[in-house]
């Protein structure tokens, strides 16, 4: 599979001189990321629904994982001017998986706690938000300066595909 990735020009190490080896594995993460979020943050408000019949409550849930996404993309851009950005969006996959993983094991223990959904999907939210701006920043350094635009394209072809298929595999999976 990653021979398909390969420049032909790379060298003995492998390593690509234009990069597209690097942003095909980090669209890959990105895309498993952010649908992984998605089904997590649908499959919990579909949770809370369940618990406590409340429609209102579910679209609630839902509205503050997408809000605290576009919100946290404009007011935590700065994070990649200040740190490290594979150090921040290490952290944001990490905090993402840590939070679905104590979410997903209260689920299936059976016990509802309204009050640790909450700030959870929240937390989901800023993780896929705070990583974003990043991820696109991160094309100019990987990709040769030719080939800017179409990353660009690329990326914004997998974010796309992303919007549509957490909701999808979201569905599906609860059927």
């Amino acid at each position: 599979m990653t021979d398909l990735l390969a420049d032909p020009q790379a060298g003995p190490t492998r390593r690509s001189p234009s990069g597209v080896r690097d942003f095909a594995l980090l669209q890959t993460a990105a895309l498993c990321g952010t649908v992984a979020t998605r089904c997590e943050e649908i499959a919990l408000a579909w949770w809370v629904l369940a618990e406590t019949g409340n429609d209102a409550l579910l679209g609630t849930l839902l509205a503050l994982a997408i809000g605290a996404d576009v919100l946290s993309r404009g007011t935590l851009a700065w994070l990649g001017d200040r740190f490290a950005p594979r150090t921040v969006l290490l952290c944001c996959f990490v905090g993402s998986a840590l939070v679905s993983g104590l979410l997903t094991w209260l689920a299936l223990s059976g016990v509802y706690q309204l009050w640790a959904v909450v700030p959870g999907i929240a937390l989901l939210g800023v993780s896929l938000g705070g990583g974003e701006p990043l991820l696109m920043s991160m094309i100019r350094s990987m990709v040769r300066t030719s080939s800017v635009a179409s990353a660009v394209r690329i990326r914004s072809r997998v974010m796309s595909l992303s919007s549509f298929a957490g909701p999808i595999a979201a569905g599906a999976s609860s059927r």
